[in-house]
């Protein structure tokens, strides 16, 4: 890899690293616990010193040593790195940085943006060097170099964990779920589906997940996915990545708004009532927010874009928390190469989705049709419903299916199963999870509002 020319052109702040180890020594475990999960280690300092005194922080951590200069001093010393990085006066003067880690955040923020930074400058130098020479044709190295950037970014903060990262990533866990300051504060590792009996039931979806929605079409899938996907950017301020293949930006926009604002965009005229107009441009304003962020159906939606924008947001400081891609089986990725059967091809991009759920320390919630047969005989969708795929079933941590019987089990009203203007807006569907890896099968009651695309729960 091309070095860079001089120190100059290389974003680094020594000040920031320092201030960074400095909160370590004053926050104890809690910062280091941080500092890990948002993948800091040593080779995210630019100053070779700041990378082996955090290296020797992270260690003691995990062996579970106070965190302090005294001890650090004593298990370097041992270790013989000491005197490399300065001895007792260099970790004293590093030590004494700051008075309070009240800005501990900004540091470990900066410490971060900076070490991507530079491995964006090599991987774009290298690119450069790349499309320089002769004989790769073009689209190849677009594809390369759109590969390499998004390594980068993913080697930023998702470098191959060792077994003491991960007990340290548990340690951590246990730390803030029994810290008594935090009780009653969300879990950062949980996305709750914003309705108590489905959380209840189903249990909240875990980082790293593959969730996969089934229902039969105009059952109500792609409003559930967007009432969730709303809630978890709103409500519980997680960063959304909505991906749309069958809804363009405009409608999409006026689907959300209707569902929150419990007006329906049909009903809008020039006789409308000024307060119902507000209401439905306040909705509209709630998702012109940046943790919302779509791609829709004019987007050429792929993977590699899906990838693309992702690893944007994490530049941006926003990394994914939620990815929903409505719907699996329209993603251009899933058509079969020579030879390949259309099963094949859907399950080589589930475990894509199941990757990037992994890799992007993230939920993956992927819609899917189902097949005929649970329709035509009047019966729950069951696993093997979904539609030319197997594999969904064994890449998924969670299978939830949206069934509308024949008929309300709640009032013994026949339901159609297509809308009409004269028709109940209101259906009753049931939520099935017909598989949870750490929840296990439930199912769940709701009333599906067809006029304005909300699903509410059954109060009893």
């Amino acid at each position: 890899m091309t070095a860079l020319k001089s120190e100059r052109d290389i974003p680094h702040s020594l000040e920031a690293e320092e201030y960074l180890l400095s909160s370590c020594l004053l926050e104890e475990g809690a910062f280091v616990a941080n500092c890990l999960e948002h993948g800091i280690s040593r080779e995210s300092f630019y100053d070779l010193r700041h990378g082996v005194i955090f290296e020797k922080i992270a260690e003691m951590f995990r062996r579970q040593l106070p965190i302090s200069t005294s001890v650090l001093a004593q298990e370097m010393s041992l270790a013989g790195t000491l005197e490399s990085v300065g001895g007792i006066p260099f970790l004293t003067q590093v030590s004494d940085k700051i008075p309070t880690t009240a800005q501990a955040g900004y540091f470990l923020k900066r410490v971060y943006d900076l070490d991507l930074r530079r491995k964006i400058i090599r991987c774009t130098e290298r690119i450069r060097e790349e499309a320089l020479a002769d004989g790769v044709e073009a689209p190849a190295l677009l594809e390369s170099a759109v590969s390499n950037l998004i390594n980068a970014g993913s080697d930023a903060t998702h470098g191959e964990q060792s077994w003491q990262d991960s007990i340290a990533a548990a340690r951590a866990r246990v730390l803030r779920q029994t810290d008594p300051n935090a009780a009653g504060t969300p879990d950062p590792d949980l996305i709750l589906f914003g309705n108590p009996d489905l959380d209840r039931y189903f249990g909240p979806m875990s980082r790293g997940q593959l969730v996969i929605l089934g229902a039969r079409p105009s059952v109500g899938k792609s409003s559930f996915a967007r009432q969730f996907a709303r809630d978890a950017a709103l409500r519980q301020n997680r960063q959304v990545l909505f991906a749309s293949l069958e809804v363009m930006g405009d409608s999409l926009a006026r689907n959300i708004a209707q569902t929150f604002s419990g007006i329906s965009w049909k009903d809008l005229s020039p006789t409308s009532h000024p307060e119902d107009v507000a209401e439905f441009n306040r909705a509209l304003d709630s998702i012109d927010d940046p943790r919302f962020y779509v791609l829709d159906a004019s987007s050429n939606v792929s993977l590699a874009k899906i990838r693309t924008r992702a690893m944007m947001l994490r530049q941006r400081g926003a990394p994914v928390d939620l990815l929903v891609v409505d719907y699996i089986g329209l993603l251009p990725d899933g058509v079969p190469a020579k030879g390949e059967t259309r099963a094949s091809a859907l399950g080589r991009v589930s475990r894509e989705l199941k990757q990037f759920a992994l890799t992007e320390n993230c939920v993956v919630l992927a819609l899917s049709q189902l097949n005929r047969e649970s329709e035509k005989s009047g019966r729950e969708p069951a696993i093997y419903d979904l539609r030319e795929s197997g594999d969904l079933e064994q890449d998924a941590d969670k299978v939830i299916f949206l069934h509308r019987p024949d008929e309300n089990p709640e009032t013994g009203a026949i339901q159609s199963q297509v809308s009409t203007e004269d028709g109940p807006q209101s259906v009753y569907v049931k939520a099935i999870q017909a598989k949870g890896r750490d929840d296990g099968t439930s199912s769940v009651a709701l009333y599906f509002n067809r006029r304005i695309t909300r699903f509410q729960p059954i109060a009893h």
